[in-house]
């Protein structure tokens, strides 16, 4: 049977049809600020890597000076802090190793008892419930706040990344929030007397079709006793994905594609079952080739990719190879390429570029704009980037000084010279002229153009980003620099005028308009 619920109802609940959402954003939600006594939140939660930090509920409380509470996995553990409004912190951690399974937490903060307990449970009854528990000395928390679950990044989106479930690494079930401390009995019934492992089978309509078609697909599960179906989750084979008992599928094109179902009961175990649709009908014109793959070559994470045809007809690929993390500000980041000789269908291993190693450290080199010299007939390739020892973060704050490099291959990308800063002639940082105090400097971000038309034909032109003084990366700006000998020498154009703009490429129009 089902777990019965606590004694009595919770002040606010979210159930997993509401809290799938974190698969793609988080969820916000009014909610009970904390009584001035105590209060619970009680959920269940599945979690692929408990390693990463991952933020699975927030009520305020990010950063040192926010009052609130936070539940966050890190280090293989769960954690619980409360920080009240003069900065006092109560803290706690609770074991939680990587599980397929689902598991159920309770965190109270008890101010009668001046203490804060976290609870941990699985569906296994033999299993024993796990506690840890800390002397809680802070004062009142924010009296309202918007609570966050499914974690945040930092405004920028890329520097850091404390979200929770995205792309089904994460669920949450039944988040439960209490204007008092549950009792343990209460916090004992959240697990089921006895949890019973489903068997999940699946039916298509029609089973074998001509593409394109509409395929319907019914979720079905047996043999867990009294246990009902409490979610289900569909992967189609080509990408696509979806939820609920019975969902419907457009295939465009034929294809062996594996379908992959996985039920949730409500005792909260899961089952999974997969089944292979054959589709005939015409082919698909785009065939995927992957060619920077997160994990291999060396690398943890490619990011920002950009491609070019070569003079020869190659096609070369360029990415920033981040060694240990996707985080922007994760060095050491290097930019790396890889070569394809027959359209695409095949590419080299991974080639580095260019990488900033001073005094035997690595840093960060990245933004990589490529350009190929299509007007002057010559087999050059040039790239321009940003290299740094500090993150965008400090370089806005004034501390350390992005530089830019120029790259050149002049046999189609096969070997490059080494980095030549140019910084002092497309970059006017603080160091350089005080007066204008750029912080932030990118080149065009996917790659920069040639000229083709016009007295300035054969132009080499970048839509540069730039920051100047106190202003953040939300008040960056566009500006242009260019270089009219392929590299060997650049120059500072017009800046726009608005704050806020971002990172733009350029585009040339058929009457030689950019």
């Amino acid at each position: 049977m089902s777990a019965p619920e606590p004694a009595a109802s919770p002040a606010a609940q979210w159930g997993i049809d509401q809290l799938r959402v974190i698969d793609e954003f988080s969820l916000a939600a009014s909610v009970p600020a904390p009584a001035a006594g105590a209060y619970t939140i009680a959920f269940w939660f599945q979690a692929v890597d408990t390693a990463r930090t991952q933020v699975i509920a927030n009520l305020g409380c990010r950063d040192a000076g926010e009052s609130g509470w936070e539940i966050w996995l890190a280090e293989r553990q769960l954690h619980f802090r409360v920080r009240d409004q003069d900065g006092c912190v109560a803290e706690i951690a609770l074991a939680c190793p990587p599980a397929s399974g689902w598991r159920h937490a309770t965190c109270i903060i008890d101010r009668a008892h001046a203490r804060l307990e976290c609870c941990l449970q699985t569906t296994d009854v033999r299993e024993p419930l796990t506690t840890a528990s800390a002397a809680l000395t802070c004062g009142p928390i924010l009296a309202s706040a918007e609570l966050i679950v499914g974690g945040y990044t930092d405004p920028a989106g890329g520097h850091f990344d404390h979200t929770f479930g995205r792309q089904r690494s994460g669920a949450l079930d039944d988040l439960c929030i209490y204007p008092r401390v549950l009792s343990r009995d209460e916090i004992d019934t959240f697990r089921p007397a006895a949890a019973h492992t489903p068997k999940a089978d699946i039916s298509l309509t029609p089973a074998g079709e001509r593409a394109p078609c509409v395929v319907r697909f019914d979720a079905r599960m047996s043999q867990a006793q009294d246990a009902q179906m409490r979610a289900c989750w569909w992967e189609f084979g080509d990408g696509y994905a979806d939820y609920g008992a019975v969902v419907e599928h457009e295939y465009r094109y034929a294809g062996d594609y594996p379908i992959r179902l996985t039920v949730l009961s409500d005792q909260h175990v899961e089952a999974s079952v997969e089944r292979t649709l054959t589709l005939s009908g015409p082919e698909n014109p785009l065939r995927p080739r992957p060619v920077f793959v997160n994990g291999t070559e060396g690398h943890a994470c490619y990011r920002i990719p950009s491609l070019v045809r070569a003079m020869n007809g190659d096609l070369v690929a360029f990415a920033e190879g981040r060694l240990h993390t996707c985080s922007d500000s994760g060095q050491p980041i290097r930019i790396v390429c890889k070569r394809s000789r027959d359209h695409g269908e095949t590419w080299t291993p991974v080639q580095i570029v260019a990488q900033a190693v001073i005094d035997g450290e690595e840093y960060t080199v990245q933004n990589c704009s490529p350009v190929v010299d299509t007007v002057h007939g010559t087999e050059r390739i040039v790239l321009v980037m940003t290299a740094a020892e500090h993150s965008e973060w400090d370089l806005a704050r004034g501390i350390g000084m992005s530089r830019a490099w120029c790259v050149v291959s002049d046999d189609h990308g096969h070997t490059w010279s080494p980095p030549r800063d140019i910084t002092a002639q497309v970059h006017r940082p603080a160091q350089i002229d005080a007066a204008a105090d750029w912080r932030i400097q990118r080149p065009a971000l996917g790659h920069a153009i040639q000229l083709q038309t016009g007295a300035q034909r054969g132009r080499l032109f970048h839509a540069g980003t730039l920051t100047r003084g106190e202003h953040s990366v939300f008040n960056s700006q566009n500006y242009v620099f260019w270089s009219d000998d392929l590299g060997e020498t650049w120059q500072i154009g017009g800046i726009a005028p608005q704050l806020g703009l971002n990172e733009a490429t350029a585009v040339e129009l058929e009457d030689g308009a950019v």
